[in-house]
């Protein structure tokens, strides 16, 4: 296991360029996907799974980007910036949304 550098450890604007991009790609997917059940190639469950795919990446995109904020967020906390009487508000914020965000991929 190759562990990151330290000028690139936690970087979130990673995760998030990643995840634009699987969005990008399953959005092609989902247009193709359109395209050939319009032209009667293939059935609509072609289109509804493409669709299925595309909401899950965006929902993927947009828990990377929480993270991001939120992590950009606890820095700002734990160096000091925000020092006064709502700073308790931000950290209890933040560690409430610091974990994983559940999706509903998977459920049945």
């Amino acid at each position: 296991m190759k562990w990151p550098t330290p000028s690139r450890a936690g970087h979130g604007g990673d995760q998030v360029s990643a995840q634009r991009s699987l969005v990008e790609a399953v959005s092609e997917t989902y247009r193709l996907s359109s395209a050939r059940y319009t032209k009667g190639i293939d059935s609509f469950l072609g289109v509804l799974d493409a669709q299925r795919s595309l909401y899950a990446a965006q929902q993927g995109l947009i828990a990377a980007r929480l993270a991001k904020f939120a992590n950009q967020t606890t820095l700002y906390a734990v160096l000091g910036g925000g020092s006064g009487p709502g700073r308790e508000a931000i950290t209890r914020r933040t560690e409430r949304t610091a974990y994983p965000v559940q999706t509903t991929a998977g459920k049945t």
